[in-house]
């Protein structure tokens, strides 16, 4: 999973993530490597920037 350049820092995907994954790095959050791939953040990004 990866966060595009098309992610506004809504942090609406730092909420969703169930395990603390997705963290701000410079202007966009990244997701680490204790990401379980639920998904949960896909679904929640108002934006779609996050892909496979």
């Amino acid at each position: 999973m990866k966060i595009t350049e098309e992610c506004m820092t809504c942090g609406t995907c730092v909420e969703s993530c169930l395990v603390g994954a997705i963290v701000e790095s410079g202007e966009i959050y990244v997701i680490s490597e204790d990401c379980t791939d639920c998904r949960v953040c896909v679904d929640t990004c108002p934006v779609d920037a996050i892909v496979d």
